[in-house]
């Protein structure tokens, strides 16, 4: 899977039309997540190309917790995953991510111990620097 992360202000907007065809282009829709920070941005993108899987970056300490709830309803449709810092995932925010239908991609997760955890607790998918490792670790206890 390939993951394009962007901040996109409205300058890199700009880009979507090149992402996109390139995408088309190499039949790649089912191996491209798009992410971002910018909920706007991710709806200006499923605007342009709907097909293509769409996933929210959280960090902690970025919004408060009512304003990322806020942030969910207003942009429904906008993506269909939550994309957290493996910090912030726990059981309850699990919990909460499918109450409203959301995927659950962790970011970054690099270290064996975090790695279990996100595996334990049925994330969808790991961003890791250390996809070997994840493999490995996701095999061995399959």
């Amino acid at each position: 899977m390939i993951v394009f992360q962007e901040w996109m202000n409205a300058n890199e907007q700009r880009n979507y039309p090149l992402h996109t065809l390139a995408v088309r282009r190499h039949a790649m829709q089912a191996r491209v997540l798009c992410s971002s920070f910018n909920p706007l941005a991710l709806r200006s993108l499923k605007r342009l190309a709907p097909e293509l899987p769409a996933g929210h970056l959280i960090a902690p300490g970025l919004l408060p917790p009512s304003a990322q709830h806020w942030l969910a309803a207003a942009f429904t449709g906008a993506y269909e995953a939550q994309h957290p810092h493996v910090s912030m995932v726990t059981e309850a925010y699990m919990a909460s991510a499918r109450r409203v239908g959301r995927r659950v991609n962790v970011w970054t997760v690099n270290e064996v111990a975090d790695i279990r955890r996100m595996a334990h607790l049925g994330v969808d998918g790991i961003i890791s620097d250390r996809p070997d490792v994840v493999r490995a670790i996701l095999q061995s206890e399959m």
